[in-house]
């Protein structure tokens, strides 16, 4: 299974380079831990500097900070992983406008949004007049703004907020020097598919750092010391592609392993960054119910965004596109789109929401705002898994796990919601006859659905006595296909299927 983390997103962003001001690169300032940087002797080694002017009484500051994209790039990328890149947050706070940096104000005390020190794996610059000795080396107008300073260049360049894989390709664009200096150079990337379902193969990220198409690579797995298997893994993969590889093994408690990239197409691979640590976990059960609710928010570009509810084996449960016009609007767009799915006992499922321009869903222009995303609920009420942001910047697929138990007599009637369901005929032309047993008085909402799982025709929505029933269904304008007639009564489903072969 291949995704690209580094896609062409250069023509997704509409401005990567907002505004290109002559700055100094030669400031030199003391960090929270007493460690004095000068920017200049790491763009003499090559490196790429982002600098992160921001303030900690700053809302979007805060939200930008806590993304996690910045520990992503530094952590991948960083001194620690590859060498090509280095990051500084700058608390650039300047009196009497505004309250100046302090250690108890990064630390989270005081009129500041939080603990801006906690978690954070890159320098930190503010106190002491620290942050605006940097801050005035730089013409902006707002926090935060992102300045990227570049090898062998004079100047620093402003750079958009975005997603992880966008911001990365812009980087890529803005500082190519930085990159690419071996031609066989494999690495391997974190990943967010950490959580697992039991008897699931997890996976690792191999990404393609070198400036030649990477065809082979030799990763070994390690656990506590000990190697568990070696992968010699075949492929095609173009700089700074990269593809998700099955482990040898599957899942049935919380596995942590350590992988190394050894060889890059036959080659020895010494350069920096080879190694990285996995932590996997079991997902957790996580619905009680049968019938669960898939509440799907999109965004002003519908016609880009579709789900698939799978097995864990990749059986599709059920799924659902949507429709709009190619530049944004229609039918679909900018609203809560509501579907059923029918889940088996002890089973372990993954959603997958897609986005064809690789965006995810997002506010544009001036278009209706969120917050985007999906949450799948039981019938209990209780959530199961949800993501709704005012910019869900998934990037072209997200991901979640769910499983479910054995569904207690309390929760679920084991006989489901009616007994002795039956369709004939089947195979079916223009009609057919439902025939079905309630145990008790019941209401229930009859539905026929198409293999895809997309509701198709809706039969009946009402009250049914307790005893036998039958019902005759027109169904002449379907075409041919397979299907399912689906009974649902609170948390109760039962569900029947039959082919249409006229």
């Amino acid at each position: 299974m291949i995704k690209s983390l580094f896609k062409s997103f250069f023509s997704l962003v509409l401005v990567c380079c907002l505004t290109t001001t002559i700055s100094a690169q030669n400031w030199t300032a003391t960090d929270t831990e007493g460690v004095s940087h000068n920017i200049q002797e790491y763009l003499d080694n090559g490196v790429t500097v982002l600098v992160d002017l921001s303030a900690h009484w700053c809302g979007p500051c805060w939200s930008w900070h806590t993304s996690g994209i910045m520990d992503k790039a530094y952590h991948e990328y960083g001194p620690d992983g590859t060498g090509e890149l280095m990051v500084f947050f700058i608390d650039a706070s300047s009196p009497p406008d505004y309250p100046a940096s302090t250690m108890d104000l990064l630390m989270g005390v005081g009129q500041t949004q939080g603990n801006w020190l906690e978690g954070t794996p890159y320098p930190v610059i503010g106190p002491n007049n620290q942050g605006v000795l940097v801050g005035n080396s730089y013409n902006f107008n707002a926090f935060p703004t992102l300045f990227v300073h570049r090898p062998g260049s004079t100047t620093a360049v402003e750079i958009d907020r975005n997603n992880f894989e966008a911001f990365m390709d812009d980087w890529r664009n803005l500082a190519p020097a930085a990159f690419g200096k071996e031609q066989n150079d494999a690495t391997l990337l974190t990943h967010d598919r950490l959580v697992v379902c039991s008897g699931a193969t997890p996976e690792i990220v191999l990404s393609n750092n070198g400036t030649e198409p990477l065809t082979s690579a030799e990763i070994e797995i390690r656990q506590d010391g000990n190697v568990l298997e070696t992968i010699s893994w075949t492929g095609n993969l173009s700089p700074y592609a990269d593809e998700y590889i099955d482990l040898g093994f599957t899942m049935s408690e919380t596995t942590s392993i350590e992988a190394t990239v050894l060889k890059a197409n036959g080659f020895d691979d010494v350069t920096q960054g080879n190694t990285e640590s996995y932590e996997f976990k079991l997902v957790e059960d996580s619905s009680p119910t049968s019938v669960v609710v898939i509440n799907v928010a999109t965004d002003f570009y519908s016609v880009e965004t579709s789900w698939r509810l799978e097995t864990i084996d990749g059986s599709l449960v059920a799924s659902a596109g949507y429709v709009g016009n190619a530049n944004g609007g229609g039918a679909d767009a900018n609203m809560t789109h509501t579907h059923t799915a029918v889940l088996s006992e002890n089973e372990c499922y993954v959603f997958k929401l897609f986005d064809s321009y690789g965006d995810g869903m997002q506010q544009y222009n001036g278009n209706p705002a969120g917050p985007f995303g999906y949450e799948i609920i039981d019938s209990n009420g209780g959530v199961i898994l949800t993501t709704m942001a005012a910019n869900y910047n998934f990037g072209s697929e997200d991901r979640g796990f769910m499983s479910t138990e054995t569904f207690s007599t309390s929760i679920l009637n084991p006989q489901l919601a009616v007994a002795s369901m039956d369709v004939t005929p089947n195979p079916a032309q223009d009609v057919i006859n439902l025939s079905f047993f309630t145990p008790e008085n019941m209401d229930a909402n009859i539905q026929i659905f198409n293999v895809v799982g997309s509701k198709v025709k809706d039969v009946a929505n009402k009250s049914f006595a307790e005893g036998d029933h039958n019902m005759q269904v027109n169904i002449s304008d379907l075409p041919n296909g397979i299907y399912n007639v689906t009974v649902v009564s609170g948390d109760k489903a039962t569900t029947k299927k039959f082919v249409i072969a006229k």
